[in-house]
């Protein structure tokens, strides 16, 4: 067996314990970095998080917890409302996770951001794709839940109930009763059909809206479309037809136009915010 002298061992002692205190010192960092990024995100600092983030991915190229680092960075920029960004970060997570479990998770939250920032359409295809292609043990029916909570959103009732009886077979009995009725009454909303109250204000300025939900709106479109006529009578009578026709042109049609328009819009914004409500009532259900 090979001797190795007293002055030899005691150098090799010496770069076998700096090369550890190295790779100690180096972890240490790697932990400090991300330990300071995590109690800026926790002060909801995002942007100097995001600073701490990106600055631990140059230093740790290929590091095993990339994706990890990935998430956080999307769960930054979702808390500052730049859905794009935070959907793409969250993908590229999915990306460079390590098995099927943590690639559905970044999946579900890249298709989260998406609902939460009205790309329905988006989410709608990356969920679809899931439920092909991921185990359903990962998946866990939140493919369902979220297309349900999805469709709720965008004013499709019939799928949304669909979706979520689906899930809610797979949920204890207090819960799937919460979830029930909430359906229930979300089924018998007073929503309000668009192309009514765009008609109903064709008729007669400001009936859609107040159909819409909105009687001030509505009074004011009635009485500034009314004031117009009279002043358009007013000016034939007077045999004033270049006034009668500017005011036409001018006020009543613009009035008139942006009343229907209004209703319609009014419309569409009383359904979604009754959409919003029953979405959270469904998710707090749950949880």
């Amino acid at each position: 067996m090979m001797r190795i002298s007293g002055s030899r061992a005691a150098i090799v002692s010496a770069v076998l314990l700096a090369l550890l205190t190295g790779i100690a010192s180096v972890a240490t960092a790697e932990d400090a970095a991300r330990a300071l990024a995590a109690r800026l995100f926790d002060a909801t600092e995002y942007d100097a998080a995001l600073t701490e983030y990106k600055r631990f991915l140059f230093f740790n190229a290929g590091h095993p917890e990339t994706w990890r680092i990935y998430e956080r960075i999307a769960a930054c920029y979702r808390a500052l409302g730049e859905w794009p960004k935070a959907a793409a970060w969250y993908t590229e997570s999915a990306r460079n996770a390590p098995d099927a479990s943590g690639r559905v998770d970044m999946e579900i939250e890249a298709a989260v951001t998406e609902i939460a920032a009205g790309s329905f359409s988006a989410a709608e295809f990356r969920l679809l794709s899931l439920r092909s292609f991921a185990p359903s043990e990962a998946l866990a029916g939140r493919d369902a839940l979220f297309l349900g909570v999805l469709y709720v959103l965008s004013d499709r009732p019939e799928e949304a109930d669909r979706e979520l009886r689906t899930y809610v077979a797979l949920l204890d009995e207090p819960r799937r009763a919460a979830i029930e009725a909430v359906l229930e009454r979300s089924r018998h909303a007073p929503r309000r059909s668009p192309r009514t109250a765009r008609l109903l204000s064709t008729l007669l300025p400001g009936l859609g809206q107040v159909y819409a939900g909105d009687a001030l709106d509505g009074l004011n479109s009635l009485l500034v479309n009314g004031a117009s006529v009279a002043l358009i009578v007013g000016a034939i009578l007077a045999e004033r037809y270049a006034e009668a026709g500017l005011v036409f042109s001018y006020l009543f049609q613009r009035y008139y136009a942006g009343g229907r328009s209004n209703a319609d819009k009014l419309a569409i914004e009383r359904n979604e915010q009754i959409n919003r409500a029953f979405a959270t009532e469904i998710l707090e259900a749950i949880e």
